[in-house]
């Protein structure tokens, strides 16, 4: 791995998903003992107690069967303003996972899910039924150790925006005092990219450098390329600096096609011609 000028690496442990996919269920007929609903809200779906169950695929190590079931919680509101909260009825799942990369570290299984209201609540007397349909994605998550690449700079706050006027008003017009050393004396920079391709398939990146509030260009701004491979390290391509006006162009070589390309641009002390 390749990090220079600047750069430093730091290791965080962080949960990654290793595999993902996504399923829909249908609930009909949920009872309410409301009428005159006048809103559904849901809430996020969870996998009940009890109900995971993991199981190996003869004669294929890369796949297991995985069975569960989920509930989804909501609230229905009347027009009076009584508030139900109750649960949905389990929905089943029965789903095949690839558990192949890594097949040492413990998986967790996690899942998220986006319900909406199917036709009309159907009101009876002093009891309602309404039926839903749920998107439901699936992860498949792993505690892994990576090692990211990172600038030592610190953003500028935004101010927040007041709901009302108060009675200090001059004192909140008042500019907030700087607490952190900006990362350049002049401002920060605007980076603008447009991408083309060459005949011989390679990927040119080019664009322009701005100064604080576009006003004027950035001559002599380092402008780097990395990419990610297959062990997850970042691996150094190529460099070049803005002239002048702004402008740079980055050369990245065919081989890279598909991957990941991160762009870096610092304030750099060596100019375009040396």
């Amino acid at each position: 791995m390749v990090l220079e000028r600047g750069t430093r690496s730091l290791c965080i442990d962080c949960d990654r998903v290793f595999y993902q996919c996504s399923n829909k269920a249908n609930v009909l007929d949920i009872e309410i003992p409301l009428n005159n609903i006048e809103k559904i809200r849901f809430k996020q779906g969870f996998i009940v107690d009890g109900t995971l169950r993991i199981y190996d695929i003869d004669d294929d190590p890369n796949y297991k069967n995985v069975m569960f079931e989920i509930k989804i919680p909501f609230e229905a509101r009347s027009k009076d303003g009584t508030i139900y909260k109750g649960v949905s009825p389990n929905i089943k799942q029965n789903i095949v996972i690839i558990d192949g990369k890594y097949e040492e570290l413990q998986f967790k299984l996690e899942i998220d899910t986006r319900s909406y209201v199917l036709g009309d609540i159907t009101t009876i007397e002093n009891e309602s039924y309404f039926s839903f349909e749920t998107c439901i994605t699936i992860s498949i998550v792993k505690k892994v150790q990576i090692l990211i690449p990172y600038l030592e700079y610190f953003p500028e706050f935004d101010p927040c925006l007041e709901f009302k006027d108060y009675i200090c008003d001059e004192f909140y017009k008042k500019p907030f005092p700087q607490f952190y050393p900006p990362q350049y004396k002049k401002g920060y920079i605007w980076i603008r990219k447009d991408i083309g391709v060459r005949k011989i398939d390679d990927v040119i990146i080019h664009g322009q450098i701005y100064k604080n509030g576009k006003n004027g260009f950035v001559e002599g701004a380092i402008v780097e390329a990395f990419c990610t491979d297959e062990e997850e390290k970042f691996e150094y391509i190529n460099h070049t600096y803005s002239n002048k006006d702004g402008y740079y162009m980055l050369n990245i070589p065919s081989k890279f096609e598909g991957k990941v390309i991160t762009i870096m641009v610092s304030k750099g002390s060596i100019s375009p011609s040396g």
